[in-house]
C-alpha cells in the first residue's frame, strides 16, 4: 500500500492474512481506520501498527502480548490474548484468554471495557488506583468469567460507571463497601452466580440504580433495605 499516501480507511477483513509485517502500512501516514478482522493473524511484528483511531483485530489467532499505540478504539475480541500494554477509550476484549483484568495506567482514559467470556478469577485492588487517574469509564462487562472474589476497593474511583455486568461467574458474597463509589450506576447484573446472602448495606451508595438483576443465585433470605 506504499503508493497510497492518502489512504484514510483500509478494510482487509475476511481474508487469510497470517502475519502483519512492519512494512505493510509504513507509508500510510494518514491511515485512521484499519480493519483486519476475520483473518488468521497470529503474529504482529514490532511497530507494524501505528497510531490509528480505530483498529479491528477481532476473530484472529492472536496470543501475543499486544503493544499497540492507538487514539480511541481497539477491537480484539475472539482471539486468545492474555495481556495488553495499554487501554484506550473503547476496548472490546471479550472472548480471549485474560486471567486477570488489565491494569489501568495513569495515561489511559478508558470509557468502555468489555471483558466478557474470559478466564478472570479475582478482581484485585489498585487496578484503577494510579496517581492522577480520573475515571471516565462508564461501561464495564465481566460476564461469563470465573470470578470468585472481588477485593473491596476494586471499584474505587470509578465514579462515572453506569453499566456493570458480573453475571455468569462464581461469586458467593461481597466485601463490605464493594460498590461504595458507584453513585451514578444505573445497571447492575449479578445473575447466574452463587450468591447466598447480601449485606443490607451493600447497595447503600447506588442511588441511581434502575436495573438490578439477582436472578439464578442461591439467595434464601432478603434483608430489609
Amino acid at each position: 500500500f506504499e503508493i497510497f499516501k492518502n489512504l484514510f480507511y483500509i478494510n482487509l477483513s475476511f481474508n487469510k492474512i497470517q502475519i502483519i509485517k512492519e512494512s505493510y502500512f509504513r507509508n500510510n501516514l494518514n491511515l485512521n481506520y484499519l480493519n483486519l478482522s476475520n483473518n488468521m493473524i497470529y503474529l504482529i511484528e514490532t511497530n507494524a501498527l501505528r497510531q490509528y483511531k480505530s483498529l479491528d483485530l477481532s476473530f484472529n489467532q492472536l496470543s501475543q502480548k499486544l503493544r499497540i499505540s492507538l487514539n480511541e478504539e481497539l477491537l480484539i475480541n475472539n482471539n486468545c490474548v492474555s495481556q495488553i500494554s495499554k487501554l484506550y477509550k473503547f476496548n472490546q476484549l471479550s472472548s480471549n484468554c485474560f486471567e486477570e483484568a488489565p491494569q489501568v495506567d495513569v495515561f489511559d482514559v478508558p470509557q468502555f471495557i468489555d471483558l466478557k467470556n474470559n478466564r478472570i478469577k479475582i478482581l484485585r485492588n489498585n487496578s484503577f488506583k494510579m496517581s492522577g487517574f480520573k475515571s471516565n469509564l462508564y461501561y464495564l462487562n465481566f460476564m461469563n468469567n470465573s470470578i470468585e472474589m472481588i477485593e473491596s476497593e476494586y471499584f474505587n474511583l470509578l465514579s462515572s460507571l453506569k453499566f456493570l455486568d458480573i453475571s455468569l461467574n462464581k461469586l458467593k458474597n461481597f466485601k463490605s463497601g464493594t460498590f461504595n463509589d458507584l453513585n451514578i450506576l444505573t445497571y447492575l447484573n449479578l445473575s447466574w452466580n452463587l450468591i447466598e446472602d447480601i449485606d443490607k448495606n451493600l447497595f447503600d451508595s447506588l442511588f441511581n440504580l434502575i436495573n438490578l438483576d439477582l436472578s439464578h443465585n442461591s439467595i434464601k433470605f432478603i434483608d430489609d433495605y
